[in-house]
């Protein structure tokens, strides 16, 4: 019998889609049947460049946020080539998608998770920027990022957990936190985040943590010709970066354990995000139907390099020992990762 975890700690690469609303729903069943191993959707916002909108209130457009895990990479590239084809994605200017590659989480003899992985070859390179911020200040790094040459960006309302939490071994949520992400090439990415960086460091502690990720494959980039055309970046990744981002989906209700424990092993902080979530169940052959009732959390956390093992072997404990928490984890490389809090 397949277990939560069997699925949740063997998924190899994430299919992120961001499209108009009323389309997730149809993309995530769609997903499921073609093998993935669980969905979840966010809401969000993306902004238009025009300034008398923003005063009048009318620059927000609604966005949904797909995060799709899948077992094999190429899996995750067949499944974008497929979403494609069928017509649920490809008009102009409607979304993007990028697949990112995950580090293996299963248990091994040699306990290895550094990735070294070759995707075709291409011009493409492209980064997932994520800025992480107080509420209210998304719509300044979108200003400052365009200022710098990019062409759009989602953002997504979270939550912070108190850093001072694993001190006092009591859960605290601080003000609701902006979490905007963005898609460009790899030099556009290191220059944006030097400006962010430039623009909003402060010696305050919690300002925000900015970050990229590898993206092997994208769809619907603005700035291309042809936005239906599918990007293949060409990557080797042989020397692990010094820190690691885990996204965690978890039941809501066993959010609050999760960060609990993780931040009494030594984690300092993290960022929730809340969603709706489908997940296969144990009957061969069967999903959720009513999927979107499932209320599900992203406990996103950058953790340095060194408690990578001791995070995800808490984070197995804990699902073994409760069905409940239903989690589904995956790890990357968090690259280039800073705090806007120079005295942090």
């Amino acid at each position: 019998m397949t277990t939560i975890s069997d699925i949740g700690f063997a998924n190899q690469a994430i299919l992120l889609m961001i499209v108009p609303p009323g389309r997730a729903e149809a993309i995530a069943h769609f997903a499921l049947q073609e093998g993935a191993s669980c969905a979840t959707v966010f809401s969000g916002h993306g902004t238009v460049p025009k300034r008398i909108l923003r005063m009048l209130g009318l620059d927000e457009i609604r966005r949904e946020l797909i995060l799709i895990t899948v077992g094999k990479l190429q899996t995750a590239s067949e499944l974008l080539h497929k979403i494609r084809d069928i017509g649920h994605f490809g008009e102009k200017d409607l979304g993007i998608a990028f697949i990112q590659p995950l580090l293996d989480l299963e248990k091994k003899e040699d306990k290895q998770s550094a990735v070294n992985l070759e995707m075709g070859t291409s011009e493409a390179n492209y980064r997932a920027l994520i800025t992480i911020v107080d509420n209210g200040e998304g719509n300044t790094v979108v200003d400052i990022a365009r200022e710098n040459g990019a062409a759009g960006a989602t953002i997504i309302s979270a939550m912070g957990s108190a850093d001072h939490s694993a001190h006092v071994f009591d859960f605290d949520i601080n003000p609701r936190k902006d979490m905007v992400l963005l898609v460009s090439d790899k030099e556009k990415a290191d220059s944006l985040q030097q400006a962010l960086l430039q623009a909003l460091s402060t010696s305050t502690p919690g300002r925000g943590i900015i970050f990229s990720l590898y993206v092997t494959e994208t769809l619907g980039i603005m700035g291309h010709e042809d936005t239906e055309q599918l990007i293949r970046g060409s990557w080797t990744v042989t020397t692990p970066s010094p820190h690691t981002v885990l996204l965690v989906m978890v039941n809501r209700a066993k959010t609050k354990s999760i960060i609990q424990t993780c931040e009494a092993a030594g984690n300092m902080g993290a960022t929730i995000i809340h969603g709706r979530g489908i997940r296969h169940t144990d009957k061969a052959g069967s999903f959720f139907k009513e999927s979107f009732d499932i209320e599900r959390n992203m406990v996103l956390m950058v953790i340095k390099k060194e408690q990578e093992e001791q995070m995800i072997q808490i984070l197995r404990d804990l699902d073994e020992s409760d069905p409940d928490y239903a989690l589904s984890v995956a790890a990357t490389y968090a690259l280039n990762f800073s705090k806007f809090s120079e005295a942090e």
